[in-house]
């Protein structure tokens, strides 16, 4: 009860003490290393200043607190600047942000092993002060930190560590880099395109010989995986996607996974699994995580074989002689997207167009009418801010308290693609928020970055009802970022357990499945008046759940494999631990001679072992839900209910408490197993 008093009492600060300043995307590439340097010399002054206290005079705001701001004001100025190695359209800029990227890693993995720094910490918590709130949470979890750093290990050991983990940070920023950087594409003759929209052909590039080029990118490869006729085409483009970066990341992954055990187990921990999951995970072991997979396979193992007899008996009216449904059949590894044979089932099983349902989304309707629907319900007001971004397609806009008009936060939206550019979809947090020594409070600073279908010809932007879904997705990590209220900034917004932080983004995409929301968010991009039509909106939730079996045993499949991937031994050949534990889960065998470990992005990031979040936090995702349906899903009151005890929040309260006041009882899986189409 204290530390939710700590928060409820912190958010009664006023607005004249928060501060409001942007960062400067306009930055070049050559004032980069001043910049760092600059950052580098005040960090280093405010932890001199912590470590050259006396023992005796050490308190909780010139020690604990004194080394989290130190940490904090360091990394409010370099987040913007390593944020653009993924968003500017300057390569110069890209390259030199990438290469401050990696030289900041190290620098804090030294600075957050010192030993002098940890030894200040001990001191000030040996005097046993009471703490209650969120300094009791920091001072833990700052020990516990110190500690997984290595440093209550002996000296060597100790450096050994700081150079295994130098190493893998650089690592996983090359591996994440040459993904992004990699222009993969598909050159073909026009022949080779029979069934894909017009408007889509029409903006592919000519390459001579009277072949088009389509770029491998999210939007061309899902569009073209979902209509070309030719299954050469398709193969061919699966097996080119499925390889990205291949050459260069595998040797890369092999290295990454083996530094990432030796890691753990210099810790004391048997696995680099086992390692990830003790710190900040509701589910805490890799046992109750394999033991959760397992019970899912089975539960999904008829459904996932009767989709895949119903996608075989579509494509054996195209080949009679087929035997089974390859990757390029489904789209591949890509994600949930429908692929060739799921949108022809979805068409003769349905009635459903996804082509058809797109004229009704326009993307800049969606946007605008997302954003009305999120200010109502969480009692926000959004204004769209007129300065200079990092590209002029970025729009900015700041969040206010409707009822307050106090000043919250900021956040850009950057949706389309170009070249360099992130080449997912993701909200990433800038700059995070906390409390500042002199009183005030840092405002967060986040962007949502995507890449929908650009506009042509007489056609603007659309977007299928899945990238709707990411939408919507992925404005509930934004408001998960911006509307925190929290102290640190360790636990402020969407820095909660990491299997925790997917639910508040996936329980919002239930609401784009309901009709009192989708009325809202459609209109015809010919006329706006003419909303989704009744039938074809019944058609669509009627098929909800169509393929969700195979659909989620995929993420069964990739959460193992990711597991598999961090277990007590590391893997000689990791594609032979990919076609094993495919085979094991009973999904699709990847195709031979693909790769696509090579660009499983998440799990060279910090998702690696934490995978199958994505599954975990859907069982609290749904659970919320089911209180908007019980009180009303647009219902202000729950809406303010679920920004004060979620959003708010952050980690600065258990998550487990937070959800048992959301809800007024325990978690519950009854609504997970309900959405999986599993009763």
């Amino acid at each position: 009860m204290k530390a939710i008093l700590a928060v409820v009492l912190f958010a009664s600060l006023p607005s004249a003490a928060r501060a409001a300043d942007l960062p400067d995307f306009g930055i070049k590439a050559e004032s980069m290393p001043r910049i760092l340097a600059e950052s580098k010399a005040r960090l280093l002054f405010a932890l001199g200043g912590v470590t050259a206290r006396p023992a005796e005079n050490r308190t909780f705001d010139n020690t604990v607190a004194a080394v989290e701001n130190a940490f904090s004001d360091y990394a409010a100025v370099m987040g913007p600047i390593t944020f653009l190695s993924q968003v500017s359209p300057d390569p110069a800029v890209r390259d030199r942000s990438l290469e401050i990227e990696k030289i900041s890693d190290q620098l804090l993995i030294d600075l957050k092993g010192r030993e002098d720094v940890f030894r200040a910490v001990k001191e000030y918590a040996a005097k046993g002060e009471t703490l209650t709130g969120e300094d009791q949470r920091l001072l833990a979890d700052m020990l516990l930190e110190f500690r997984r750093n290595g440093l209550d290990l002996p000296a060597d050991k100790q450096n050994e560590l700081k150079a295994l983990k130098k190493r893998l940070s650089g690592l996983e920023l090359d591996l994440g880099n040459n993904i992004k950087e990699d222009q993969a594409a598909l050159d073909t003759a026009k022949e080779g395109l029979e069934g894909v929209p017009a408007d889509f052909l029409a903006e592919l590039a000519s390459v001579g010989e009277g072949k088009f080029s389509v770029p491998l990118d999210y939007p061309h490869y899902t569009v073209l995986m979902e209509t070309a006729k030719r299954p050469e085409t398709r193969r061919e483009a699966e097996f080119r996607f499925n390889n990205k970066a291949a050459d260069k990341n595998l040797p890369l992954l092999r290295e990454a996974l083996k530094a990432r055990r030796d890691m753990a187990v210099m810790l004391g921990y048997p696995s680099y699994a086992a390692y990830e999951l003790d710190y900040r995970r509701t589910a805490k072991t890799p046992q109750r995580v394999n033991d959760f997979l397992g019970r899912l396979q089975k539960l999904l193992a008829k459904p996932s074989k009767s989709d895949l007899a119903a996608l075989l008996a579509l494509k054996r009216l195209d080949d009679p002689k087929a035997d089974k449904v390859e990757n390029w059949d489904v789209t591949g590894l890509v994600g949930q997207q429908l692929g060739y044979y799921p949108k022809k089932y979805m068409q003769s099983k349905y009635g459903l167009d996804s082509d058809e349902v797109r004229y009704y989304f326009p993307v800049d309707r969606v946007v605008s009418e997302t954003l009305k629907l999120y200010q109502e319900m969480l009692g926000l007001e959004f204004k769209e801010v007129q300065l200079a971004t990092w590209h002029p397609e970025v729009k900015l806009y700041e969040i206010r308290d409707a009822a307050t008009m106090r000043l919250m936060a900021h956040f850009y939206l950057d949706l389309y693609p170009r070249e360099g550019k992130y080449n997912h979809m993701a909200a990433f947090d800038i700059v995070l928020a906390r409390a500042l020594p002199n009183g005030g409070y840092r405002l967060p600073v986040s962007a949502m970055v995507g890449n929908f279908t650009k506009p042509t010809g007489d056609k603007p932007a659309l977007m299928s009802h899945d990238e709707v879904e990411t939408f919507f997705h992925e404005f509930g990590h934004i408001v998960h970022q911006t509307l925190t209220i929290a102290k640190y900034s360790r636990f402020s917004g969407s820095n909660t357990a990491l299997d925790f932080v997917e639910s508040v983004s996936q329980m919002m995409e239930n609401f784009v499945w309901t009709p009192q929301v989708l009325d809202r968010l459609s209109g015809h991009y010919k006329d706006p008046a003419k909303k989704l039509p009744k039938k074809l909106l019944k058609k669509m939730l009627a098929a909800r759940n169509a393929l969700s079996g195979l659909s989620y045993l995929r993420l069964v499949t990739l959460s193992s494999l990711d597991m598999a991937y961090h277990d007590e031994k590391v893997p000689e050949d990791t594609t032979a631990i990919l076609n094993k534990v495919f085979t094991d889960r009973g999904y699709l065998t990847p195709t031979p001679g693909t790769h696509f470990e090579a660009r499983f992005g998440h799990i060279m990031s910090e998702y690696a072992a934490g995978y199958y979040g994505y599954l975990w936090s859907l069982v609290y995702a749904q659970d919320m839900f089911s209180r908007f349906e019980k009180d009303g899903l647009l219902n202000p009151a729950v809406g303010l209910d679920f920004r004060r005890k979620i959003l708010e929040r952050g980690s600065s309260v258990d998550e487990d408490v937070s959800m048992r006041e959301f809800l007024g009882r325990e978690p519950s899986e009854a609504s997970f197993m309900k959405r999986l189409g599993i009763q």
